[in-house]
């Protein structure tokens, strides 16, 4: 019994960054929410990672959604605005 609440906790642990961005159904989401309603260790675990996860995520997501506009611009023969 105790293997199987371990497996759910590495299962919830990969999949809450994926939860936060939305990227899980909401079967998938649901189950994540629930083991995290009944587990300390992974509200623990959700609540020293997830912040940061998310908002280097957002970080990243920013930087590629510029390199993008950049090379629109640059495709475009726009000129830059610094």
């Amino acid at each position: 019994m105790e293997e199987a609440h371990e497996d759910r906790c590495e299962v919830t642990r990969n999949r809450i960054l994926q939860r936060l961005c939305k990227e899980l159904s909401a079967e998938e989401s649901y189950a994540v929410q629930q083991h995290l309603h009944k587990c300390p260790d992974c509200q623990a675990y959700f609540l020293s990672n997830s912040a940061s996860q998310f908002f280097a995520t957002q970080d990243i997501k920013r930087q590629v959604a510029q390199h993008a506009a950049h090379m629109f611009v640059d495709d475009v023969g726009i000129a830059r605005i610094a």
